[in-house]
């Protein structure tokens, strides 16, 4: 990895002869007499950040499966030709900071050609949204909720280095983006008491990957401590894109699948179980049916994979007695509470907590196994379908973690940072052994944002539901059920945003800037965000990629802004004929 030096700013003359001896992965030197821009140093942290001011800086935090649709926004709205940098704090890599300078037509509430500072708490997902919204009496609005303090990233007193990187390079019509991380422990803060919005403050930007509603249950993370139970229901929640969701499986649980539907016939190919190019296409995608899902998902149903059934002899594993694990009971990577992907996995197939009688797969009465500290998984999953087995991770990543660990049932890959107590959402981190037995490995299914694992890097694959693969089109054709509206969640209905907030939100809901975070799975389809219904263009006659928009909403009839509530079915949005012509 090389070191980025910054060149320090004393004049324009100085400017301009520094300008051209530094490569193009450098940022340009600003004078620090320009109150609205950064004056860089001589390391690769940042100085002079206070030269910034404040209505050019946003404290972002919420959903960790929008955050790189969050950052490929900021990289579409920078100038071309210059570089969007990306903090990533050391111990803390779901705390974020971009910096970057806007171009010549931004959207509205940020201001041309001038240099913002993002911050992006991951840190327990989606809760974060309504828990900065909520005002905390006597504390700062985002009192509960810490940033980097980037400053810090520069001051060799807390910091040994800060090294960039270039992910991608600048060009005339693009950003580039360059990576930069912290070599030891940085300092943490939390946004300032005057973080509003408003009147030239910083702003606020929480976003979740449902509304506001879903976050008074305690199924989703509420407390008497963060006032969720009464202040989440008063809260608005605006629609800033859809977002499809994936069931994934690990890949042992993957190809077993394929085996029992060759040979059910449910696949006709039988390459789907055989050939390695083959059984990685759309095709040969297996498939769950919504009851199959809500079954392995809810507390007390669906413990061991026999009970996947493919016809009226066959079932998972003695379609594979060959190759099926030592224990076939069902393991769940999930989230913990506070996160939308769990959130939505709730609404969607056990309509949790649309209703008081539901079997959410949160629950602190659940008989399944709730494993914390534990030493090895074969110690505490229990018998062949007697119960099944939940591992509670932070994040995204620690998911992906835990269907790794469970395809290779090693020590080498643990579900760490990760809850185990499934219920409250603290406890341990598992740690799994490697079996000496044969079958040391066990079937997964896990919860993931559909435009994960895009090079099948990892092993473990997204399977269709319901016949239909996870993609851009089958979900805005209504056929694929499993998506949310991201939403930027507010104080009150009629909070505003204001600034670079403001901003920031116009950049994620634009569908032309949606359409560059997209992404294409193996199998050939595009997955990810979609534009919500009111960004729909009148007149088109066909689904577009490059401007791909979701017609279904969650908001209520009058379309009333802050109204998404994930509880309501989603329907055409109303008065609009507009919004689903190719269905016509």
């Amino acid at each position: 990895m090389k070191k980025i030096i910054l060149g320090v700013a004393v004049s324009a003359a100085l400017f301009s002869i520094e300008a051209s001896a530094l490569s193009t992965s450098v940022i340009p030197v600003i004078a620090a007499t320009s109150p609205s821009k950064v004056d860089w140093s001589t390391t690769t942290g940042v100085q002079n950040v206070g030269n910034v001011p404040a209505a050019n800086v946003v404290y972002a935090n919420g959903s960790s499966a929008a955050t790189k649709f969050l950052g490929n926004a900021i990289l579409a709205v920078a100038a071309p030709n210059t570089i969007v940098y990306k903090y990533v704090n050391g111990t803390a890599a779901d705390i974020l900071t971009y910096v970057f300078t806007t171009g010549a037509t931004p959207p509205t509430g940020f201001v041309a050609n001038q240099n913002y500072i993002v911050h992006k708490r991951d840190r327990d997902g989606s809760l974060m949204a309504p828990m900065s919204a909520t005002g905390l009496p006597g504390t700062a609005v985002v009192n509960a909720v810490t940033y980097n303090s980037l400053p810090n990233f520069a001051l060799p007193a807390t910091v040994t280095a800060t090294t960039c990187v270039a992910t991608t390079a600048p060009s005339p019509t693009a950003a580039g983006l360059n990576t930069c991380t912290v070599s030891s422990t940085e300092v943490l803060l939390p946004a300032p008491a005057t973080a509003t919005g408003l009147a030239g403050k910083a702003g606020i930007l929480g976003i979740a990957d449902v509304d506001a509603v879903q976050f008074a249950s305690p199924l989703n993370g509420a407390n008497t401590a963060n006032l969720l139970t009464t202040k989440a229901a008063t809260m608005g929640s605006i629609p800033v894109a859809a977002q499809v969701f994936g069931i994934a499986v690990n890949l042992k649980l993957r190809d077993a699948m394929q085996v029992a539907e060759v040979a059910s016939g449910a696949l006709t190919n039988a390459l789907c179980a055989s050939d390695a190019v083959v059984r990685e296409t759309e095709a040969c995608m297996p498939s769950f049916t919504s009851e199959q899902i809500s079954s392995i998902f809810a507390q007390g149903r669906f413990n061991d994979w026999t009970n996947l059934s493919y016809g009226t002899n066959t079932n998972l594993v003695s379609a594979n007695t060959a190759t099926k694990p030592a224990n076939t009971a069902v393991q769940i990577c999930s989230r913990a509470a506070g996160s939308g992907t769990l959130a939505t996995v709730n609404t969607v197939y056990e309509n949790a907590p649309c209703t008081a009688s539901n079997e959410a797969i949160q629950a602190a009465t659940s008989a399944t196994v709730n494993p914390v500290a534990i030493n090895t998984v074969t110690t505490n999953e229990g018998a062949a379908g007697a119960t099944k087995a939940y591992y509670s991770t932070i994040g995204s990543g620690d998911l992906e973690n835990c269907l790794k660990t469970m395809d290779s049932f090693s020590a080498t890959a643990p579900v760490t940072p990760g809850y185990g107590n499934f219920a409250a959402g603290t406890g341990g981190v598992p740690t799994f052994t490697p079996a000496a037995a044969a079958g040391g490995f066990r079937w997964a299914v896990g919860i993931l944002n559909a435009d994960r694992n895009t090079a099948n890097s990892l092993p473990y694959r997204f399977v269709k539901i319901d016949g239909y693969a996870p993609s851009l089109e089958n979900t805005a054709n209504g056929k694929y059920r499993f998506w949310s509206e991201l939403s930027a969640i507010k104080a009150t209905a009629a909070t505003a945003l204001t600034g670079g907030s403001l901003g920031l939100y116009n950049a994620m809901i634009d569908p032309a800037i949606i359409a560059k975070s997209t992404a294409t799975n193996p199998a050939g389809f595009t997955t990810g965000y979609m534009g919500v219904a009111s960004t729909a263009v009148s007149g088109a006659t066909a689904f577009d990629p490059l401007r791909p928009v979701m017609p279904f909403t969650h908001q209520n009839l009058a379309n009333t802004a802050g109204s998404v509530n994930h509880c309501r079915a989603a329907t055409i949005m109303s008065g609009a004929t507009k919004y689903l012509p190719w269905l016509n």
